[in-house]
């Protein structure tokens, strides 16, 4: 697998989060990821969403 150059990743990305609820299930809460360059540096990033039976689907840009 070949690496990914952070000026490649940061302004080029996004995050998908799908969850599948049951019925007329609804779900909040917070999500975060941290990416952790080879240059030492890192970048964290941090979401608040909710999906319910009629939105299960999360998109959010990594900027």
């Amino acid at each position: 697998m070949s690496s990914i150059r952070k000026d490649q990743l940061i302004g080029g990305g996004q995050v998908v989060l799908i969850e599948l609820p049951n019925g007329h299930d609804e779900w909040h809460f917070n999500w975060s990821i941290t990416l952790n360059f080879s240059d030492k540096t890192s970048k964290r990033y941090d979401w608040f969403g909710d999906v319910d039976y009629d939105r299960n689907t999360l998109t959010n840009p990594i900027q």
